[in-house]
């Protein structure tokens, strides 16, 4: 890294000091940039406008870790990655096992319960209406409210209240089932699931321990065993779901890939439920008495964010292409794979993050490290896409007109994939102005969770993507309507909760009124075991557990 800051210093010294957002409190939201970032962010855009092949397309973003402003030791995942003269052979390495039949499969199966998005074919343009802001916006803004003007779209945003780092709680581990306590990794499934094994040890322990003793003994169970007995049920239908998550995913090492897991119930728990940060004693089958770690409670409060019923915003493009294929100028000739228009991608952080303060979660293809990633803080400045290194808060001083001038230099001509697209064919003529975007991202990210009173530090990480934005004249005023991506390995398509949502299933209408100081009893016992064989925590349990953990009544069911 040494050899390219004195090869691009030249760069950083006729650069303005860029990213340090104004009112931000919390450090963990900071969007200033390092001095390696700011030279990684130099380098890719000299590339960019100095190389016409594919090579500065594919390349590889760093995230950074916000607290020591380090590069995050998982990009190493990511440099691991065989290099190729072929650009379809990089986009096939780059997305590993999730180009597999298997994970497809898996990945599918999860769209079409959350979002009910076909995963047989898919048809877009410049932007459509499953890539249209105002599906993002829905119950956070008024049709009327939504802001399309750069001059009103702030430059600058982060979001308000709470939020909390949690594990993703790998499916190779048994989801829930996990003990993490222990901390012991098992490298299999098979050997994960066979840890331990229930209701046998349940029911050794109620055979030759005292209550008080079994409550000792169960404080380091997985939180599927907790919350198994917290509802009564000695059969253990929960745990014995979790540990079968993973039985369809299995290749032939006996393994799961390894960032299968819950991340989709994690990232809106984490920004939509008051963090749990105190431990939690309720009562349990036969009255044993049940320690609830933090980290117990944010494991049940992802579950159910994955597997219970909510309205949600979905805006964006999805891929179900094998082996996504490139042009020879890098960009990614598939439209259905070109993932969420840049266009909308600025105003959704315009709108929600600048003006709403309400965070989004980013789905990002090809990249392992930013996925089902809520999105807290941002930072735009834009620059001159002829002359990269005039940037400016104000668009106006550094857009160029469209013009020949332009096109002669615009890696996105040849072929014309500019402006709307009709079936195969691009039409440029609207097109009046082009602006440079360089985008700084804070998101959260997760841990691993940890057997401690207290939970983990939450933790952030930083990226910074580069587009452009085409602009339309509409009502005598330029808005964006489309641009392009200057790397491949930007975001996906983007979602979030829907305003006062909670998770709920038919399971939560019948439960009876929960209070968990008492034994369980019978009734409440036989629908948690049905909602558990469905891999969901009753809503009204976790509800208690939430408050109390949290100390803060906001979290409620809606029946």
């Amino acid at each position: 890294m040494g050899k390219k800051l004195s090869k691009y210093k030249w760069l950083l010294a006729s650069t303005l000091i860029i990213g340090n957002a104004k009112g931000v409190d919390n450090p963990l939201l900071s969007t200033h940039l390092s001095p390696v970032e700011q030279a990684s962010i130099q380098q890719q855009l000299h590339q960019f406008y100095s190389q016409g092949d594919s090579s500065v397309m594919n390349r590889r973003l760093p995230k950074f870790d916000v607290a020591s402003d380090t590069i995050k030791t998982r990009v190493s995942l990511l440099a691991s990655i065989p290099s190729s003269n072929n650009p379809n052979k990089f986009l096939q390495n780059a997305a590993g096992v999730k180009i597999t039949p298997d994970y497809l499969k898996s990945r599918c199966q999860w769209l079409k319960k959350r979002f009910h998005v076909s995963c047989d074919s898919a048809t877009w343009s410049s932007i459509e209406p499953s890539d249209r802001v105002e599906n993002l916006l829905e119950t956070w803004v008024a049709t009327d409210e939504v802001i399309y003007d750069l001059d009103k779209i702030p430059t600058e945003g982060n979001v308000r209240g709470d939020f909390w780092s949690g594990d993703y709680w790998r499916i190779n581990w048994g989801v829930t089932s996990y003990r993490y306590s222990s901390g012991k990794k098992d490298k299999t499934y098979n050997s994960s699931i066979k840890s331990y094994s229930q209701p046998d040890e349940w029911i050794d322990l109620e055979q030759n321990l005292s209550f008080s003793k079994i409550s000792k003994e169960i404080l380091t169970w997985s939180p599927s065993e907790k919350y198994d007995l917290l509802v009564g049920d000695s059969s253990f239908q929960l745990t014995l779901e979790q540990k079968g998550e993973g039985a369809g995913l299995v290749n032939s090492k006996g393994e799961v890939a390894d960032w299968f897991g819950i991340c989709d119930g994690w990232a809106p728990a984490s920004i939509f439920v008051p963090p749990p940060l105190k431990t939690v004693t309720t009562s349990g089958f036969m009255g044993i008495k049940i320690t609830w770690y933090p980290d117990d409670i944010r494991a049940l409060a992802s579950l159910a964010w994955t597997n219970g019923n909510y309205f949600y915003n979905l805006m964006g493009r999805r891929c179900d292409t094998k082996n996504p294929k490139q042009y020879k100028n890098g960009r990614i000739s598939e439209v259905e794979c070109a993932d969420t228009n840049p266009a909308t991608f600025h105003l959704a952080l315009g709108n929600l993050i600048g003006k709403q303060e309400i965070p989004f979660i980013m789905d990002a293809r090809f990249d392992a490290e930013v996925w089902n990633q809520p999105v807290l803080a941002y930072e735009v400045n834009y620059f001159n896409p002829l002359f990269p290194r005039k940037r400016s808060k104000d668009w106006r001083e550094v857009m160029v007109s469209y013009d020949d001038k332009f096109k002669k230099k615009d890696r996105f001509q040849k072929p014309l994939t500019r402006g709307y697209r009709v079936e195969k064919k691009y039409f440029d003529g609207g097109v009046k102005s082009i602006v440079g975007v360089q985008a700084t991202l804070v998101y959260l990210a997760e841990y691993e969770a940890d057997f401690k009173v207290q939970p983990a530090s939450n933790i952030t990480e930083r990226v910074t993507y580069i587009y452009d934005l085409e602009l339309h004249e509409k009502n005598g005023e330029l808005i964006p309507m489309g641009g392009e991506w200057h790397n491949n390995t930007h975001p996906d398509f983007l979602w979030t909760p829907q305003r006062d949502a909670v998770p709920m299933t038919k399971w939560d209408a019948e439960t009876p009124e929960v209070d968990l100081s008492e034994i369980p009893n019978s009734e409440l016992t036989s629908i948690a075991k049905k909602a558990s064989k469905n891999a969901y925590p009753l809503c009204s349990v976790l509800e208690q557990l939430i408050q109390s953990s949290s100390r803060k009544a906001t979290y409620h069911c809606v029946k």
